[in-house]
C-alpha cells in the first residue's frame, strides 16, 4: 500500500491522535493495542500493519515531533526576525508540540526513554544554535546547553502533569529566563 495514499495517512493520523489523547488520559504503561483497536475503530491487522507495538507508534511519534518541533522553531526564529505576522500560528504549534512532548515524556521503557531522548534532542539543537550565533560564545557550549534542554523538559514535564499550562505566558517565561541569565555577573576567570 502507497504510505501517501489519503487512507493510510488517515489511519495513521487517527491512531496517532488516539493515542497522544490516552497519553494525556493514563500512563503509557496503562494504554493497550486493544484500547487502541477499539477507540479508532480498526481492525487488529490494521494497527499491525501500520505499527510492530505500542512502543514502536510511541518512538515513532516521538521521532517525527522532533522533526516539526524543528521546523517550527527554524520557522519561528526566521518569522520573528522579519516581524512576520505568523508569529501566532507558530507559538500555537510550539503549544501543541509541547502539550506532545509533555506526553511523550512520561515513556521509559528498556526500548524508549523519551525524557532522554527529547534532552538529548534539545541538546543538540542548543548548541547548534549557539554555535550560529557569534554573540553567545560560551567557554562551554555544551554545558549551556545540558542547562537550557533540562529546564525545556522540566517545564514540559509540568505542563504534562497539568500544574503548568503551555501557552504564550510559557513562552514569555523562557524570554525573561534568557534575559534574567544575560544579566548574571560572570565569574572571574583569574586563579
Amino acid at each position: 500500500m502507497n504510505e501517501e495514499d489519503l487512507r493510510v495517512v488517515k489511519t495513521r493520523e487517527n491512531i496517532e491522535g488516539t493515542f497522544m489523547r490516552l497519553l494525556g488520559e493514563k500512563d503509557f504503561s496503562q494504554v493497550t493495542v486493544a484500547e487502541l483497536i477499539r477507540e479508532c475503530r480498526i481492525s487488529k491487522g490494521t494497527f499491525y500493519y501500520h505499527y510492530r507495538d505500542k512502543y514502536d507508534l510511541a518512538e515513532r511519534l516521538l521521532r517525527r515531533q522532533f522533526e516539526v518541533f524543528a521546523t517550527v522553531v527554524d520557522e519561528s526564529r526566521t518569522a520573528i526576525e522579519n516581524g512576520d505576522a505568523e508569529v501566532g500560528r507558530l507559538v500555537a504549534t510550539l503549544v501543541q508540540l509541547v502539550t506532545n512532548f509533555a506526553r511523550l515524556s512520561s515513556i521509559r521503557t528498556p526500548e524508549l526513554d523519551s525524557r532522554e531522548e527529547l534532552t538529548r534532542f534539545l541538546q543538540d539543537k542548543f548548541v547548534a544554535y549557539i554555535g550560529q550565533q557569534p554573540e553567545l560564545r560560551t567557554r562551554d557550549p555544551e554545558q549551556v546547553a545540558r542547562f537550557l534542554a533540562a529546564i525545556v523538559v522540566a517545564e514540559a514535564e509540568m505542563v504534562g502533569a497539568g500544574r503548568v499550562e503551555a501557552g504564550p505566558v510559557f513562552f514569555e517565561a523562557l524570554h525573561d529566563l534568557a534575559a534574567l541569565i544575560e544579566r548574571l555577573p560572570r565569574p572571574s576567570t583569574q586563579p
